[in-house]
């Protein structure tokens, strides 16, 4: 019988090291594609549900106000303002109707934020931080302020 050579032994060795960390790097990057596609999804869902609750919810006090790229929902004794702060969707609930700068929660990840209102709508534009576009359309029964 025929003995192996320790050369190729050590080749073959190498060639299975070579591929299982060529196999590791693959999954990797494909674990982070994943985790970022999902993050988005995420930020995505709560931005939409979050507007869709918020404005339902204070829809009955008629109190909107579209004013400098913020929305404000005034309720009695106190505001409600939600704005971009670096990066972040950010919810203020303040005695004051100015913005209180990092005193704020934030709701999600974005890149651009613009409010606008058309007669009983708001209207939400976003843009995600891949660069994606959104726009949501919601219309309230009271009438909205500018």
């Amino acid at each position: 019988m025929r003995q192996i050579s320790p050369i190729i032994h050590w080749i073959i060795l190498s060639i299975f090291a070579v591929a299982m960390v060529f196999m590791l790097y693959l999954a990797t990057i494909i674990f982070d594609q994943m985790h970022d596609e999902a993050n988005e999804m995420f930020n995505e869902r709560t931005l939409h549900l979050y507007f869709n609750q918020r404005l339902k919810q204070a829809d009955a006090l008629g109190a909107w106000v579209v004013d400098e790229n913020r929305l404000q929902i005034n309720h009695p004794g106190y505001y409600t303002l939600l704005y971009l702060e670096d990066g972040y969707l950010v919810e203020q609930v303040s005695e004051t109707n100015q913005i209180l700068e990092k005193s704020g929660q934030r709701i999600a990840e974005i890149a651009q934020l613009t409010f606008r209102s058309e007669g009983q709508q708001i209207i939400v534009d976003v843009i995600h931080k891949d660069l994606n576009a959104s726009s949501y359309h919601f219309t309230l029964i009271s009438e909205v302020g500018s």
